[in-house]
């Protein structure tokens, strides 16, 4: 479902006001963004008669549908606690116009139709943005946002970047800009670079439902750029991919775990640049166990672990992170100033971890992500999903671990099954998941008998 929004960049001299999210908001959490939200059912409502009045006969309002107008003076009054209505009548408002329309792409699962509203100011008013929204706020020249971005010390969508780069050459513009992700999905992939230097692309993968995408991310710099997990779901998903890379260097293929939505057609990546190809040795010996010697046939393997460089970006140090516990030979990649950490399969942004087969152990998967956490990035991205701000995704999953593992010690203290404790836990999940949700039940087992040993 795509959902109408609206969103306010309020411009006065050189400047714009921008917020950054709390990294605890479920849609785009630590992203900057311009304030703003979805238009709701009473906003195509008619509000008082002096309002109505305003709407339909100033010419700053008219012009626009009027919803559009309602949700965009709500919004502005929830978010920063300014009257758009009022700061019209006071004459405080020079223009409003919309600068473009940005739709969410498919593979995101919070999907709006936003309408960007440039708002110049006659003078510059207070903005205070509410706490809950926004952990902080300010005034600044687009291109000195755009030279954070520029250092992975921001994350934004496209269509804000888009925005910035738009008005940092002139911030007056009035020129319609499209926003809307530019690729064309019969031929290519998606791409987002929502940190600077970390591309995501996301092709259609065999990964477990809710999720249908793996991340795909291509990091480094000129002349050491490693592509991370290509592993698309087809050959045609494969064929688009390469479409996707034309005009990128790839001098590399790096592999996070061995599980086949992170690797599979990896090595056709790695014969058709012409690289080698990188991961742990448990990764390597699995992939070899489970596919057999000539999957890596007529490829260079290089075997690679804990604290080794995988590569630059951004002239930083790229380190590697061993994080087992959903798979034993995982490793994690980030630079060296920790501005951000691709996780693997540790968190998702869509769906749940799985623990559990030869290859998983909770102890040690609990003990990853306090790792990460005591590590403190300032951006993750996971295998699945979009990028998010900070630790708290993973502060959860670790907190809803241990909830977990008290509600099993509790029904084996009243004498309960495995079987039993599955129904009592995962009654309302799918049916063709609760297999899945077994080896969960199953690592947490093995970790309160190895704690118990101890």
């Amino acid at each position: 479902m795509i959902r109408e929004a609206v969103s306010g960049i309020f411009i006065f001299g050189s400047e714009v006001f921008i917020t950054h999210r709390q990294n605890y908001l479920r849609a785009f959490p630590g992203y900057h963004a311009f304030p703003g939200g979805k238009v709701d059912k009473e906003d195509s409502l008619e509000g008082n008669e002096d309002d109505q009045r305003l709407f339909s006969e100033d010419p700053l309002l008219r012009k626009f549908p009027g919803r559009f107008m309602r949700a965009l003076n709500r919004e502005m009054k929830e978010e920063l606690g300014v009257d758009i209505l009022k700061l019209v009548k006071n004459k405080k408002i020079i223009d409003i116009h919309e600068i473009g329309i940005g739709i969410t792409p498919a593979f995101n699962p919070y999907r709006y139709d936003t309408h960007f509203y440039i708002i110049e100011l006659a003078e510059k008013v207070l903005l205070d943005a509410a706490k809950d929204e926004a952990q902080d706020a300010y005034w600044s020249s687009p291109s000195d946002i755009l030279k954070s971005y520029k250092k992975a010390k921001v994350m934004a969508v496209p269509p804000i970047i888009m925005i910035l780069e738009a008005l940092s050459s002139d911030i007056k513009r009035r020129d319609y800009i499209e926003l809307s992700l530019k690729y064309n999905p019969d031929s290519e992939i998606p791409m987002i670079e929502s940190v600077y230097g970390v591309k995501q692309f996301i092709p259609m993968s065999n990964t477990i439902p809710p999720a249908d995408r793996t991340n795909s991310f291509l990091i480094g710099d000129k002349g050491e750029s490693f592509l991370v997990d290509p592993s698309p779901k087809n050959k045609d998903e494969k064929e688009k991919f390469f479409k996707s890379l034309e005009s990128h260097e790839v001098n590399g293929v790096f592999l996070t775990h061995h599980h086949k939505d992170h690797h599979e057609f990896a090595p056709d990546f790695a014969l058709h640049f012409g690289v080698p190809l990188l991961c742990s040795e448990d990764t390597f010996q699995r992939i070899k166990n489970i596919w057999g010697e000539n999957y890596f046939r007529g490829i260079e393997v290089k075997v690679v672990g804990e604290g080794d460089q995988l590569t630059h970006s951004l002239g930083k140090k790229v380190i590697l992170y061993h994080v087992p516990g959903h798979d034993e030979g995982q490793l994690a990649l980030a630079n060296e100033s920790l501005d951000w950490f691709i996780a693997g399969d540790l968190i998702q942004g869509v769906g749940t971890v799985v623990v559990g087969g030869p290859e998983g152990n909770m102890k040690k998967y609990m003990n990853s992500l306090d790792r990460v956490i005591q590590l403190a990035p300032k951006f993750i991205f996971p295998s699945h999903g979009i990028g998010l701000g900070g630790t708290f995704k993973i502060e959860e999953t670790l907190k809803h671990r241990f909830m977990r593992e008290n509600q099993i010690k509790r029904f084996l203290g009243e004498g309960k099954s495995k079987e039993e404790i599955l129904e009592l836990i995962y009654h309302d999940i799918s049916p063709h998941l609760l297999p899945l949700a077994m080896k969960n039940i199953h690592s947490h087992l093995e970790k309160i008998e190895e704690d118990e040993n101890e």
